[in-house]
């Protein structure tokens, strides 16, 4: 796997590459599904995925100013900073990271028009999720149908989403659910063929220290295929 030329850069290990891959669709679908939630302050969220192809796993979400650290399982962590679009992601089970550039992104951000497509319906139905009496819409993503619960009685919702949908917006990721006036309980997303669910399992805050965001010792930096 390795080469005399790579002492401190290693080629993506054919065992991982899936992995990343979905779990940077995963992320993409946490930060959306978190725009109805918290940020600005020391936050925590904590949630369920279940995937019909995938073992469930826990995902932690920490806030802390415009950072954002998200972690699936004991298997990966991604790390961005809002401001910058710099980002990171460990990779634990063989301890490296992958390396996004900042600029780029931000560059992209820049360029991005706004999908008019991926506006929520209602669908004028409520069901209860976590005993909150919540209304059920839709979206679509990129040809992937997003189903949504939202509730307006979770403790202090609107300050909780007004926050959030400012670090969004600075992070200059697609947010679907921004319009939705309410705390989403629960995501189901049907994509290529496979069903993924995210739950809210709690939402605080927490003093979330800065030692989250740093990069850890031990951990050799990856080369993407090109």
């Amino acid at each position: 796997m390795f080469g005399p030329d790579t002492p401190l850069k290693i080629k993506l290990n054919h065992r991982y590459f899936p992995l990343f891959m979905k779990t940077k669709l995963l992320l993409g679908l946490a930060l959306a599904f978190a725009a109805t939630s918290i940020a600005h302050a020391d936050i925590v969220i904590e949630q369920t995925i279940e995937s019909s192809v995938q073992p469930t796993s826990k995902m932690t979400m920490k806030m802390k100013g415009s950072k954002l650290r998200t972690d699936i399982g004991d298997q990966m962590t991604s790390i961005l900073d809002t401001e910058t679009f710099d980002s990171i992601t460990l990779m634990h089970p063989n301890k490296t990271i992958i390396k996004g550039d900042g600029a780029q992104l931000k560059a992209a951000a820049a360029t991005a028009t706004e999908d008019l497509s991926m506006k929520p319906v209602d669908t004028g139905k409520t069901e209860k999720v976590g005993g909150y009496n919540c209304s059920v819409w839709t979206v679509d993503v990129a040809g992937s149908k997003i189903t949504i619960w939202a509730t307006k009685d979770y403790p202090d919702y609107a300050a909780i989403k007004a926050e959030l949908d400012v670090q969004t917006k600075a992070s200059g990721q697609p947010n679907p659910m921004a319009a939705i006036d309410g705390m989403v309980m629960k995501t189901v997303a049907e994509i290529a063929g496979t069903k993924m669910t995210t739950t809210l399992d709690s939402a605080k805050k927490t003093p979330v220290d800065d030692s989250e965001f740093a990069t850890p010792a031990g951990y050799t930096e990856m080369v993407m295929p090109k």
